[in-house]
């Protein structure tokens, strides 16, 4: 036996059906032209001139995110921080954060890159035999999101803020990844490591595909139920009348 839904009630459900899958549609559309905003406006900041310290440290860490800054100070390898779980190249790794000791200033966390976990030993000889830097990366403002800290020891997540909290100075909240602009990923690791640089901010959510697909739904749902009353009404048509 088939339901069949009295017009009443089918017409206002499909109607409902329809706006709520073109709704849909259209906020893909918008998320679409946000991320597009976004991107321009990353791309346009990491395309200006880097920063000094003194003017980096005076901006709020919203403004400063995708900026390049260069920066001169004391290395403090006593105090590091490992970020654990870092596949590249298909290889398990790990990335070195350490904190710089600016003049005068709050401290800034520097992500100084990543190696494989087999080259740690070799990777932290090297970078701890340097005493002062002078680098230039890209800032970023890490606020939204949190870190932990693991029973091995290392780090979930690039996180100032968190990871600061047992050092007896006081650190920016905002972090630097050390290096310079990757134009493309890499397929294949670098013979000089630690592999530092950064890569531009790039949307990989097909939000065009998503709203054109809501809205093939949309237009399904309005010609199947055309199609459907419709042959109602042929069924309708074609019942003998009563005698």
């Amino acid at each position: 036996m088939t339901l069949r839904l009295p017009p009443r009630v089918m017409i206002p459900a499909l109607v409902f059906g329809f706006l709520f899958l073109a709704a849909l549609g259209v906020w893909q559309l918008g998320r679409h032209d946000f991320k597009q905003d976004l991107e321009d406006r990353r791309d346009a900041a990491i395309a200006a001139a880097p920063l000094d310290a003194a003017t980096a440290v005076a901006l709020p860490p919203e403004e400063l995110d995708y900026r390049r800054v260069r920066l001169d100070g004391r290395w403090d390898f006593e105090h590091t921080f490992t970020l654990g779980n870092r596949f590249r190249f298909s290889i398990l790794g790990e990335e070195l954060v350490v904190p710089l000791l600016l003049d005068g200033r709050a401290a800034v966390l520097v992500n100084r890159g990543w190696y494989p976990t087999s080259e740690r030993d070799r990777v932290v000889a090297l970078l701890s035999a340097e005493a002062a830097g002078s680098i230039e990366g890209l800032a970023r403002d890490l606020s939204p999101v949190t870190a932990t800290l693991t029973a091995a020891g290392t780090w979930t997540r690039f996180h100032p803020p968190s990871m600061a909290a047992g050092l007896s100075y006081p650190v920016q909240p905002w972090g630097v990844i050390e290096g310079r602009l990757i134009e493309r990923a890499l397929l294949a690791p670098p013979a000089a490591l630690p592999v530092q640089g950064y890569l531009a901010f790039d949307d990989d959510v097909a939000h065009l595909e998503y709203a054109v697909t809501w809205f093939g739904l949309a237009i399904t749902l309005v010609v199947t139920a055309y199609l459907r009353l419709w042959r109602i009404r042929g069924d309708a048509g074609d019942t003998p009348p009563s005698s």
